[in-house]
């Protein structure tokens, strides 16, 4: 897993922004990052599941989750930044989150880390 994870660094498929608090520091090596980003991006999409059928309509449609991860990879917090408008990709997007809970523990140094997944109807994206 750790080669998929390290040839799928460069094919980065999920969006994310760093937010850590006054006490914790940024990792120094940034690849650090980019391996947990490319682990959790695997762990949604072996969790995705989606129907096109079930869902209808789907052009263009987009849903955005924002969630915070502790040192140990668990998920607490989870919101929507952008709903799709379309019930069944958006429950499906959150199904995927919660399903992927717990993920890889964070890089030393980060009392948290809030990532913000973008899902459309083939699964996630950047």
């Amino acid at each position: 897993m750790k080669k998929e994870v390290q040839n799928q660094t460069g094919k980065q498929s999920v969006s994310t922004s760093i937010t850590a608090n006054s006490g914790s520091s940024y990792p120094k090596d940034f690849s650090q990052i980019e391996i947990f980003q490319a682990e959790v991006s695997v762990r949604m999409k072996n969790n995705w599941v989606f129907s096109e059928k079930l869902a209808g309509k789907t052009n263009g449609l987009e849903s955005r989750l924002v969630i915070k991860v502790l040192p140990d990879g668990t998920i607490t917090d989870v919101w929507f930044e952008k709903r799709s408008g379309n019930a069944y990709l958006d429950n499906s997007a959150y199904k995927t989150v919660m399903k992927s809970n717990p993920l890889p523990p964070l890089p030393k140094g980060l009392a948290y880390y809030h990532l913000v997944l973008g899902f459309t109807p083939s699964g996630l994206h950047q």
